[in-house]
This record gives C-alpha cells, sequence and structure tokens, in this order.
C-alpha cells in the first residue's frame, strides 16, 4: 500500500459523553433547556441517565417517522452521537476576582462607555440616523481615550463615519499591516427587545470583572484593544516594528457598503499592498474540536460566501371555504418546496486541502486518541468521517458544506383567503468549493417544480480567496502571539460568517479573520444573540495580543 498509517504518540482514552439534567432556582436561570450542548459546570446538579434515554427514544422516533434512515445512517448518526457531541465545558467568560488595578480599571471602562454608544445599524436605511450620531458620539470617546494616538497620528474620516489611521513604523522599508474592526454593532433583539438580557444591552453595565452589552464581543472589543495597544506604544515613545494602517469602518452588520468599501476606495489610491491583513473572525474557542477540550486559536484564512434566493409561487387564489380540488394552494406548493430545500442540503466537501481538513490535520498531533490517529490518516477514514462530521453538530456541519436556510416567509393577507402569492427567501453560506452557480442549480433540482420561480437576489458574494497558513509570517505572527498571551494552539480554520475584508481582497494575499476571545462552543451563541458579555481579563489579554503583533512581527 502507498501509504502508511500514522499514529500520534498522545494515546488518552475516550470516554462517552454524559448527559446532564439540571435543576435551576428562579434566582439562576429561568427555562434553562435540559440540554448536554448548552449547560455550564456551574449549574450542573448530577448526571442523569433518564434524560439521556429520553433523547434517544425521541431520537429514534423521529428516524421511524420519516421512513428514510437507513441502517447504514443509523450508525454514522451513533458514532456522531459518541465521538463528535459537543463537549460539555465550562463557559471561559468567568468572573475576575482579585482587585482591579488601574490599567483593568482603565479598559473596562473605556469598554462600557462605547457599549453606551447605541451606534446600531438597521437593514432599513430609515432607521440609521440615530445610529451614526452615535457613532460620532463614539468617536469623541475615542479620541479622548487615545490621546498619544490622536495627538501624532489623528485619523482620517472616510465618508463621514469611518475611521483610517496610518502610523509609521520603525522599519519603512517591509511592507505595512493592518488591522480591522468597526463601530456599529445589531440590535439587541427582535424589535429592539431588552426582555432577554439580564442587564441593559446598551447599559454597558459591569459586574465581578464581566462587561455587559451589544457589542462586547462584536466587534468595539477590538476597537478599543487595537488603539489601546498602539496608545500603549506611542505612550511609551515607540512605533510599531512596521508601518501600520488601522481601518475602522461604520455599518460592517449591514455590509460595509459605506464603510470598509470606502475604506478601500481611500486605499487603492495610495497603491498600498499589506504583508498581512487582520480583521475580526474566529476566535478561541473550547469545545470545538474533537479529541481537544482546551481552547484553539482558529485562524480564518478563507472565508464563506454567501447568496440570497427568492422563491415565488403564484395562484388563482380564492374564498377559504371553497379550496381546490385539483389546483395546489400556493402555501402548500411553498411548503413542499421549503422542505425539499432543507431536506437536501448540499453535500460536504472533506477531501485533501478543504478547509475543515486542513484545520483537523494541522493539529492532529495535539489532540488524544482515537482523533489523533483518524487526523493523522484522514487520507484512509475522510469519506466516511465527513458523513460523521454534517451528524455532528450545527458548527460541524457547516464547517463542511454549504449551508441552506429559510429565513422569511410571506404570503396571505385574511384568514378567510387562499393567497394569490407566496415568497419565501433562502439564505445560503457559500463553502470555498462551491460557487453562486452551482448552489442555484442545486436549489432547482431539489425543488424540481416549474411552479415554484427561483431569483438570484442582488448582492451575492463568492467565497474569499485563500489566504497561506503554512509559509506565511502574518499567519505564524499570529500564531506565536496567541501562544504568548494566551497558551493556545492554533489551526487555520473556515470563517463561517462574513466581515469586512470582502472590500479588501484586493490590498493583500494573506488575509486572515481572528478574535483573540476565549470562549466555550456553548458561549459562541452570544454574538448577534443575548447577554452579549466579556471578561476584563480577556479584554487585558487582548491588548496585550495586539502588542505583540505590532512589536514583533519581524522576530
Amino acid at each position: 500500500m502507498k501509504h502508511k498509517l500514522r499514529a500520534s504518540m498522545t494515546t488518552n482514552n475516550l470516554h462517552g459523553e454524559k448527559y446532564f439534567c439540571t435543576f435551576i432556582s428562579k434566582d439562576e436561570i429561568i427555562n434553562e433547556p435540559c440540554n448536554k450542548q448548552s449547560m455550564s459546570t456551574s449549574i450542573r446538579k448530577h448526571s442523569c441517565q433518564a434524560c439521556a434515554w429520553k433523547e434517544e427514544q425521541l431520537r429514534i422516533a423521529l428516524t421511524q417517522s420519516n421512513g428514510k434512515s437507513t441502517s447504514s445512517e443509523r450508525v454514522l448518526q451513533q458514532m456522531a452521537d459518541v465521538f463528535l457531541s459537543p463537549s460539555v465545558s465550562e463557559g471561559l467568560v468567568k468572573p475576575v476576582k482579585h482587585p482591579l488595578n488601574d490599567r483593568e480599571i482603565r479598559y473596562a471602562s473605556l469598554l462600557s462607555h462605547a457599549i453606551q454608544c447605541k451606534t446600531i445599524s438597521h437593514d432599513d436605511p430609515s432607521l440609521n440616523d440615530e445610529g451614526r450620531k452615535e457613532i460620532l458620539k463614539l468617536h469623541r470617546l475615542l479620541q479622548e481615550s487615545f490621546p498619544a494616538l490622536y495627538k501624532n497620528f489623528p485619523p482620517e474620516l472616510v465618508n463621514d463615519y469611518s475611521l483610517l489611521f496610518k502610523i509609521p513604523g520603525q522599519d519603512e522599508d517591509r511592507p505595512p499591516i493592518m488591522l480591522c474592526s468597526h463601530l456599529d454593532v445589531v440590535p439587541p433583539g427582535n424589535d429592539n427587545s431588552n426582555a432577554e438580557w439580564k442587564f441593559d444591552p446598551f447599559g454597558g453595565y459591569i459586574k465581578e470583572g464581566i462587561i455587559w452589552g451589544r457589542g462586547a464581543i462584536d466587534n468595539k472589543h477590538n476597537v478599543i484593544s487595537q488603539l489601546g495597544a498602539l496608545e500603549e506604544i506611542l505612550t511609551d515613545g515607540g512605533l510599531p516594528m512596521r508601518a501600520l494602517y488601522i481601518a475602522i469602518g461604520h455599518d460592517e452588520e449591514i455590509q460595509g457598503y459605506d464603510g470598509a468599501r470606502f475604506l478601500a476606495r481611500r486605499l487603492k489610491t495610495e497603491n498600498v499592498k499589506f504583508d498581512f491583513i487582520l480583521d475580526e473572525g474566529t476566535m478561541c474557542v473550547s469545545g470545538a474540536i474533537p479529541g481537544y477540550k482546551e481552547p484553539v486559536a482558529l485562524i480564518g484564512y478563507v472565508e464563506k460566501g454567501y447568496m440570497n434566493v427568492e422563491l415565488t409561487v403564484c395562484g388563482k387564489g380564492g374564498h377559504s371555504s371553497i379550496p381546490p380540488l385539483k389546483e395546489d394552494n400556493p402555501i402548500k406548493i411553498m411548503s413542499k418546496a421549503i422542505l425539499a430545500l432543507e431536506s437536501n442540503h448540499m453535500p460536504p466537501h472533506f477531501t485533501k486541502n478543504t478547509a475543515f481538513r486542513n484545520t483537523l490535520e494541522y493539529i492532529a498531533d495535539k489532540v488524544s486518541f482515537p482523533f489523533n490517529f483518524i487526523f493523522s490518516n484522514l487520507w484512509f477514514f475522510g469519506s466516511v468521517f465527513k458523513y460523521i462530521l454534517i451528524r455532528a453538530s450545527n458548527g460541524a456541519a457547516a464547517s463542511v458544506r454549504t449551508t441552506t436556510v429559510v429565513t422569511k416567509v410571506q404570503g396571505g393577507d385574511k384568514i378567510n383567503s387562499i393567497p394569490t402569492k407566496v415568497t419565501a427567501y433562502v439564505n445560503h453560506r457559500i463553502h470555498p468549493n462551491d460557487s453562486i452557480e452551482k448552489v442555484l442549480e442545486h436549489d432547482r433540482n431539489v425543488i424540481n417544480d416549474d411552479r415554484v420561480q427561483l431569483q438570484l437576489m442582488d448582492g451575492p458574494l463568492i467565497p474569499s480567496p485563500v489566504s497561506d497558513h503554512k509559509k506565511s509570517k502574518g499567519f505564524h505572527l499570529i500564531e506565536k502571539s496567541v501562544k504568548t498571551v494566551f497558551g493556545f494552539i492554533s489551526a487555520p480554520s473556515l470563517c463561517i460568517g462574513n466581515t469586512d475584508t470582502r472590500w479588501y481582497w484586493d490590498l493583500s494575499e494573506n488575509i486572515y479573520r481572528f478574535s483573540p476571545v476565549p470562549l466555550s462552543l456553548s458561549e459562541t451563541s452570544m454574538f448577534h444573540g443575548f447577554n452579549e458579555r466579556i471578561s476584563i481579563k480577556t479584554l487585558i489579554s487582548m491588548v496585550d495580543f495586539y502588542k505583540e503583533i505590532l512589536l514583533k512581527c519581524d522576530e
């Protein structure tokens, strides 16, 4: 045989996943589900085999009811349940118990004040006037908070609200680098409701060393820590090793058309090319990699694309008291189309040099048995392992294929009338090994109904170019800085969300998407969710991380 099996030296035994049931008082967490993926150890009470049995029975009943499961599919699902279910790990946003020093107090106060600026970006442009006023308020806060930076290298205002800093480096002969972040945030919830928040999402509340509020981890923490790192370097009389640009957009949450797009135009007028660009992205996540319990710094070196598809079904309508015998109701036709789409996903990609396979192979020697053996020999196990991955978790499935989800349905004005038109909207996040054309063709073939009209909506984005993660000094600098500050291992990763880097593809061949924030897998739900928060300890570590990047990029 051409290949030989390679085994890692780590030989820890594998233990099966346990299911946990909780008993929670009203003073703790209300309506917490009995869900093994969402519980922290602080609220576990005992291991509950009854819940494990109940969940298994429900799964079997569901499999039997749809009538599609084969014996091989059941085996794959059981393997996914045993081997790849996300570990129930303790949350990493922990209270700070020691007395705070002046530096910690300063940065906590800065982020708290930044959160109190309600810099919301709405999809409806008519709703953004108030948010733009708040961005100007945030500008004033930054100017007052970083006096050395603003005095020596004041930012250029781009398209009224975005900021572009340019700082010379100690070595002007080498190409510059660029850090990125953004000022805006998403609304706190549906209809701007605060009901699900433990604290006011724009109160900047600080309790036990944790800062709460919208923007705490998306993305005002990066704004504060990037500028803070530079302020400390300048205050000490130094400069970054390389010339540095910091691009801070103001509408990333609505695709950056008025922010990063204009920043990119401005940079192109200077004909500047960056050695590497670092923007927000994936994080240091625990529970995301099978066989490794500690956080792994997942450095995004490629980003998914996205596209929206509009589905339309038209009919004759009519009164609900006389429904048609032979012609389908447009709602019924659309329901079948939606069910077909969400039941028949795009195929997974897990061949050599695909994104998630690169992640697992990169850290194969760091994980425990049997995963070290599997990850070191994916040439052999990969064809089966990919089908286990798509059953393991939402995140694992999203990492190996283009995702499909119906996000909006419209149809019917009166309860006693059959609608003449029904519309549904499908959002796809496109895997780097797929294309817009391939996804659209898949949708048409799966629906297979000429009564359903498909229309690609404006503004699709192809997957990003792939940046080097093997020889790139930028990637290894990020990796080394993570190790120095946090002590975590790193791996190249697929960024499944979208960032402002879409506008910067022409400015560097090495673009990375990474936010230096340790989170458990369950805590990642804070992004665009409820109870967004960050510990003061992490915020300080972020400042130290960016100082490492700026001062050691030529070592």
